[in-house]
């Protein structure tokens, strides 16, 4: 199983049957996930749990945890505890820091 960002790293996109596949061969892949300000509320927790849970197939897997399905992105990143700390936001500046993007 692997996150949304590890996805590509091992499976690559068959156009003629429109399906992924195992990569046969070790690629350097350049992928990217958009990046989501935590003004952004639920945006911002779905792209959290993107980057946490491995093999969600749906969106209400995302939003389920031991059984559990929360209503919000938000609830089951507090459930997780990936809210407890500064490290989202300090995850979230280091990421804008690398953009560099223009004033």
């Amino acid at each position: 199983m692997y996150t949304y960002i590890e996805f590509p790293v091992h499976y690559i996109w068959d156009v003629s049957h429109y399906k992924w596949k195992p990569c046969k061969t070790a690629i350097t892949i350049i992928g990217r996930l958009y990046i989501v300000q935590p003004s952004e509320e639920e945006r911002y927790y779905l792209r959290t749990l993107l980057s946490y849970a491995k093999g969600a197939t749906s969106f209400d897997d995302l939003k389920t945890v031991d059984g559990h399905t929360y209503r919000s992105f938000k609830e089951t990143c507090v459930c997780l505890a990936l809210l407890q700390d500064d490290n989202e936001w300090n995850a979230c500046l280091l990421e804008a820091s690398a953009i560099q993007s223009g004033k």
